[in-house]
Parts: C-alpha cells; sequence; structure tokens
C-alpha cells in the first residue's frame, strides 16, 4: 500500500483528511506497492490485473473510503450552516412589524437560503424541519456522535423517524444506549455498523423497555388490513399490513410450497418469485384449498419452512416476560410462548447471556440438530453488514482440521460463502464470538456475532 495512502488510515475526520485525500489524486493498482498476487478473480471468472475494475487494490479501497469519510464530514459542516442560517428553532417574526394585524410568517429565511441550496422552498422547509428536529431529539449526545463520525447524518435521521411513536423519555433511552453500544464498537474496533445493524439495535433497546413492545404490537392491531393497489399497466398489488411474525409464517409457507414444486419439476422456466405468486394466487382462489388436488410442500425439497422461535428458559416457564426473537425480529413475550408451542415451529433455549446453547458433531455434514441451533444463533451472514437470511453452514476452520460442532460453523450467505472458498477471503472466529474478515487485499474488518436475544 503506498505511504500516502496508508496514512489516510490515521487522520481524523475533518479538514485534514479531505485536503489529504484531494492531495492524493486518482489511484489506480499500477501505482500501488501491493504485496498480494498481482492479479485476482472476478465475477465472470476471469484473471485481472489488481487496481483494475471489479478487482480494486488495497489503495482503491482505503481510498474510497476515505472520500466517503470526507463526504459526510462536508454534508455535517453544510447542516451545521443551515441551521445556523435558519436558527435552530421556528422563526416567527410578523409579516410587517408595524402593523401586527397582519399576521405573522413562518422562517422567512427559507426563500433566501433555497435558492443558493438549489431547492424548492418546500424542500428547504423539509430540510430545516430534519436537522431540526435532530438537535431537539437527539441532543447532544447524538450531535456528538455524527461529529465523532460514529454515524452519518442521514443514518441519524432514519434512525429519529424508527422513534417517532416512542414517548420522548424512551427515546432519550434508546438514543443514548445505541451511540453507547457504537462507541463501545469503536474503542474495540469493531466494524461500523451499517444502517440495516443500527435500526436492529434500536429495536432491541426499545424491547427491553418496560410494555414498550407490546404497546407498539397492540397499537399495530388498529391498523391491520388487506389492501390493493391498481397499477395503470394493469397489474396490481395486495398488500397485508400484518405483525412481522404473521407476515415471516405466510412468507416462509408460501416459500416452502414453491421450493417443493420446483423440485419436483426442475424443467419449470419460472422463477421462484414467480412460483411463489401462482401458488399465492391459487390457495386464495381455489374453491377448497385444503383438498388433495391443491399443492403442499414435499419433503424433496429440503426446505420444510421451519422457522426458530428463540427463546430464554425463564420466558418460556412464563418466569419473566423477556422478548423473544423470530426470523430476525423481536416479537413479545406471550407470542413468542404461544409460537414455541406450536409443532411448525421449533423453539430454541437460551443461557442467562441469551446465546443459544449447542451439541457437537464430528462428521463433514452437521446433524438437523446442529444445523438447527447454528441458525437460530446466526439467522443471517456473518459478513459485516450481510442480513441475507439464506445461508450456508460453513467450517471456519476446514473440515477435517475443523470439526463440524456449533463452534466451528457460521453462516454465510452463498456469496460471502464463495468469497471465502474461492477468493482469498479469511474467516477467524474467537471463541467470545468476535471474528475478523480479511480481504484479499490484507485488510482486515472485526466484528462481533450478539447473540439473537440481549442478556438480562
Amino acid at each position: 500500500m503506498r505511504p500516502q495512502v496508508r496514512q489516510l488510515l490515521w487522520l481524523a475526520k475533518g479538514p485534514g483528511l479531505m485536503t489529504a485525500v484531494q492531495q492524493l489524486g486518482p489511484v489506480d493498482g499500477s501505482r500501488c506497492r501491493f504485496p498480494h498476487p498481482q492479479t485476482a478473480m472476478v465475477d465472470d471468472g476471469a484473471e485481472r490485473p489488481m487496481g483494475s475494475p471489479g478487482a480494486p487494490c488495497a489503495c482503491q479501497v482505503i481510498v474510497a473510503a476515505a472520500w466517503a469519510t470526507a463526504a459526510a464530514w462536508a454534508s455535517e459542516q453544510a447542516d451545521r450552516s443551515v441551521v445556523q442560517c435558519l436558527g435552530a428553532t421556528v422563526h416567527e417574526p410578523d409579516i410587517d412589524p408595524r402593523s401586527p394585524a397582519f399576521g405573522s410568517i413562518i422562517d422567512p429565511g427559507i426563500e433566501l437560503l433555497a435558492p443558493a441550496l438549489r431547492r424548492s422552498p418546500a424542500s428547504a422547509r423539509t430540510l430545516i424541519a430534519r436537522l431540526r428536529r435532530r438537535r431537539a431529539w437527539g441532543g447532544q449526545t447524538l450531535a456528538d456522535a455524527i461529529a465523532d463520525g460514529l454515524l452519518p447524518g442521514w443514518q441519524a435521521d432514519l434512525l429519529l423517524q424508527d422513534l417517532t411513536d416512542i414517548e420522548p423519555m424512551g427515546r432519550d433511552l434508546v438514543i443514548d444506549a445505541v451511540i453507547a453500544a457504537m462507541r463501545r464498537r469503536h474503542d474495540r474496533a469493531l466494524t461500523g455498523w451499517t444502517l440495516s445493524d443500527l435500526r436492529r439495535h434500536s429495536r432491541r433497546v426499545i424491547a427491553g423497555l418496560a410494555d414498550e413492545l407490546r404497546r407498539q404490537r397492540e397499537r399495530g392491531k388498529h391498523f391491520d388490513c388487506v389492501d390493493r393497489e391498481i397499477l395503470p399497466d394493469g397489474r396490481g398489488r395486495l398488500i397485508a399490513d400484518l405483525p412481522a411474525d404473521v407476515i415471516t409464517r405466510i412468507h416462509r409457507r408460501l416459500t416452502a410450497i414453491a421450493r417443493g414444486l420446483a423440485a419436483d419439476d426442475p424443467d419449470d422456466g419460472r422463477s421462484l418469485d414467480q412460483v411463489r405468486a401462482d401458488v399465492f394466487t391459487d390457495l386464495l382462489l381455489t374453491p377448497d384449498p385444503l383438498s388433495p388436488s391443491a399443492p403442499t410442500p414435499t419433503t424433496g425439497s429440503g426446505v420444510s419452512g421451519e422457522v426458530a422461535v428463540v427463546i430464554g428458559l425463564a420466558t418460556l416457564l412464563r418466569g419473566d416476560q423477556a422478548p423473544a426473537e423470530v426470523a430476525g425480529d423481536l416479537v413479545p413475550a406471550d407470542v413468542a410462548r404461544e409460537l414455541a408451542a406450536d409443532r411448525r415451529w421449533r423453539a430454541w433455549l437460551t443461557d442467562a447471556t441469551g446465546t443459544v446453547v449447542a451439541t457437537s458433531r464430528t462428521t463433514y455434514t452437521p446433524t438437523a440438530a446442529v444445523a438447527r441451533v447454528v441458525r437460530g444463533r446466526e439467522p443471517h451472514c456473518r459478513m459485516p453488514g450481510c442480513r441475507n437470511t439464506r445461508v450456508d453452514l460453513d467450517h471456519v476452520i476446514p473440515f477435517p482440521a475443523g470439526a463440524t460442532e456449533t463452534a466451528n460453523l457460521a453462516s454465510l450467505c452463498r456469496r460471502h460463502h464463495r468469497l471465502k472458498t474461492h477468493r482469498n477471503w479469511h474467516l477467524h472466529d474467537s471463541d467470545n464470538h468476535q471474528y475478523t474478515w480479511t480481504d484479499p487485499n490484507g485488510i482486515t474488518h472485526t466484528d462481533n456475532h450478539d447473540p439473537p436475544l440481549p442478556s438480562s
């Protein structure tokens, strides 16, 4: 890696980084001092020189990340300038100070600023409302987190949007807890959260607030509905607004049936989405969907539609009301107990730390029990930022050196499984569920696997 590029890793977010990346100029693979082989496999299977499109070198990756950080800093400065121009609170002067009877006008400075920002007045009003909400709701805690580069402003805005229905005191608790968690990750040199990770953690914090998850679910019942949208091209959409666990069960059921039909007819040219849509239509419009002629899941597809309910032992025994996890989402304790008792769902118990307990296996292929434990513990791919729930169970330490047991199995989507196996990506997993990815350029990304349920 070029020394000028390497120094970008140590520069703080701000004008120094902006200047350094500007002075660096374009970076291509031919100008890098790269210790790895100078060719790499790309998606089409061809060998290409490192630094060419599709096979970036380490310098190119670092420069792209530096530009993104510099852009976030510049955006933050622009947002601050807008607030300085229009004020942190609504400004409503009299239209004519000499004649108060004429009434007042809200934020007249918007029309002064909007043309300079190449925005319409309506767009400028939306912008200042968003920035004021960020300051009013997030306070100094959120402002410091943005200034320190823990999260960009747009992520902060979406986080606040998710907290719209939370009471102010609860909202403050969620923001403080999320920012504290981000700072701990930063201090441990773990990979920064993506937006989906950020939102997931905020939901976990909300679930820990007394009765908040239940209150949201009960409030949501008033909005349960099935609606339709007719499109101009003669097509349309059927929209079901239902609890997340119900939606998950319906989708898994449709997928299981669709995969079973696809396995029975390998020559079927339809995509899985198309088969799923046809099954959905048949189930609703068939006069007797329970008749023998109706499509049913087949075991030959290898997919049962089964979903893990990860629930604490104390919760299952009604000793507490802690939430449980179903297909990556949190549900109230009483709903989880009902699902755990349903033979179509499979419950997995956690210990006091919220970690799923498991057994081991010495052959290459994991037993069904081991596979279910790993999928319950890791419902999505372990590549940082990847939330794909269609995963393979891969040996972290390759078999037979590594045993086929839950401690040595990781959930990887097919794409990241192939990267690890064929594209010189390496995964190291420590005993405390902290894992490190090393890319072909030698750049590491360290993260940790949180248990499905928060510890008590």
